[in-house]
């Protein structure tokens, strides 16, 4: 009985330390993105957070025609539709929502 006492006490102290790990984590997150978005235009960030909230990623690399967020292929018009925007453009995945990132691995 004392063994399986230890045991859980283990494990909890483990848990906890597991839990503090992910919360200094988070803050530290954090605190790095804040000086980051400050330099965005406002109207991006409000997109990208609602897209966050929604799907779980604000943005997601398009690669290989491929959008990094619902990990759906892009077909030929959606793709010539994104290889016609302008570079500083925010393209939306039609699927997700998402915000894809363009670079040179998106096979455009």
């Amino acid at each position: 009985m004392a063994t399986l006492r230890e045991k859980r006490a283990e494990l909890e102290r483990s848990r906890d330390e597991a839990l503090s790990q992910i919360g200094r984590e988070e803050e530290f997150r954090r605190s790095g993105r804040a000086p980051l978005a400050g330099d965005l235009p406002e109207d991006l960030v409000r997109l990208y957070e609602r897209s966050r909230e929604q799907t779980g990623l604000g943005a997601a690399l398009l690669r290989a025609g491929r959008c990094g967020a619902c990990r759906l292929d892009l077909n030929a018009s959606e793709l010539n539709r994104v290889k016609a925007a302008p570079a500083d453009e925010v393209i939306r995945c039609e699927e997700c929502g998402s915000i894809m990132v363009r670079t040179e691995e998106s096979g455009l």
